[in-house]
């Protein structure tokens, strides 16, 4: 239970790694100043660039990969335990203590986790193929992650564990956290506002 504690712990500090807004100061920007304000990728992308949005998302992903892999195979929690691991590490990247619980979506530090437990070697890269054909051709990142994470990832985890009805409690609850975070992305696409990616 110690162990599990630190885990928990340390991915959440390690969540709450400010990279969007580092990034942005790196480029004499403050990105809660900019657009929508969120500290993700997202809005990394659309201020900064396409390097600097790749880059945020590569390590924002880390946030759910790293934990789950040291959770899994260094500690060798029990899947349901390193899941809990990898929500506080979203949970640090939505409510970072270092920038005033202020920070991004929490979306991919979660798919960057739901990855390496339910890893499959069919399921997870056809996920993250369909994931990035939609990404080119709907260029709307907030509907692409929701659309990702209710039908590609979430279905991957329930197939790696046997249609576990915890783990479809689990899946649910996730996605209800997603669409919180995303409520206001949610808004504007129903009101036909959200932009698209330009690239």
């Amino acid at each position: 239970m110690i162990e599990f504690t630190v885990a928990v712990a340390c991915a959440y500090l390690y969540g709450s790694l400010p990279t969007g807004y580092l990034a942005g100061k790196m480029r004499g920007k403050d990105i809660r100043r900019e657009g929508s304000g969120s500290t993700g990728a997202t809005n990394v992308f659309r201020q900064l660039g396409a390097g600097p949005g790749i880059a945020v998302a590569a390590v924002d992903i880390s946030k759910g990969m790293i934990p789950a892999v040291l959770g899994k195979y260094a500690l060798g929690m029990e899947d349901f335990y390193v899941l809990a691991v990898v929500f506080s590490g979203a949970l640090g990247q939505v409510f970072p203590v270092f920038l005033g619980f202020k920070g991004g979506k929490g979306v991919s530090v979660l798919l960057g986790g739901l990855i390496i437990i339910a890893w499959h070697p069919v399921v997870v890269p056809a996920a993250a193929t369909m994931w990035l054909a939609m990404l080119v051709s709907i260029r709307i990142m907030s509907l692409v992650n929701l659309m990702a994470f209710l039908l590609l990832v979430a279905p991957a985890l329930y197939i790696c564990q046997d249609f576990s009805l915890a783990w479809y409690l689990a899946g649910l609850g996730l996605f209800m956290f997603v669409c919180v975070t995303h409520r206001e992305n949610i808004g504007r696409l129903l009101r036909g506002t959200e932009k698209r990616l330009n690239y």
